[in-house]
């Protein structure tokens, strides 16, 4: 189940702009480019605005009950399309639309809570590709560090990611 924060925008205790400031300094020492340091930004906003899509059931024929997005959630499908490069069109239509078959391709409207599910899974998803790719430029960044130094030390980094654990 996904744990919600009630309207809470700041956890006590945390300085977000200073754990902000300190992601960006690290992504400087690990030697990112701006664009690439632009790129972790835009999808890590994109996971964050897809957090924020809810969806409402509609009836869309006889048999099939589907969903659209909430009216309060439009901005948030429209800024994650914009930051993935994607139509929102494309985008919710991904969401709340599971295609079936190959030849003919059947569309069939998907309710709330599979549309939620969907957009958990694509968030974990692209989370899951920018935390898989800043280990493999750290480990180019630790390598190339080794070799510069031309000593055969053996350096291990352990990162541990707990999802759900980051307001404690």
């Amino acid at each position: 189940a996904r744990q919600e924060v009630p309207s809470m925008s700041q956890v006590p205790g945390i300085d977000d702009k200073s754990q902000w400031q300190q992601t960006c300094q690290a992504m400087d020492v690990f030697r990112l480019a701006p664009e690439e340091q632009a790129g972790v930004r835009r999808v890590l906003a994109a996971v964050l605005h897809a957090g924020n899509l809810e969806f409402d059931a509609v009836q869309m024929s006889q048999q099939d009950d589907g969903c659209a997005v909430s009216p309060g959630s439009q901005r948030h499908l429209e800024s994650a399309a914009q930051l993935l490069a994607v139509a929102p069109s494309a985008l919710l239509q991904a969401l709340t639309v599971k295609s079936v078959g190959k030849f003919p391709v059947v569309q069939v409207p998907q309710p709330p809570g599979k549309a939620t599910a969907a957009r958990d899974a694509l968030s974990r998803m692209l989370y899951g590709q920018v935390f898989d790719w800043l280990l493999g430029r750290l480990n180019v960044v630790m390598t190339a560090n080794k070799s510069a130094q031309g000593a055969d030390i053996k350096r291990v980094v352990g990162l541990l990611d707990i999802f759900g654990f980051e307001a404690f």
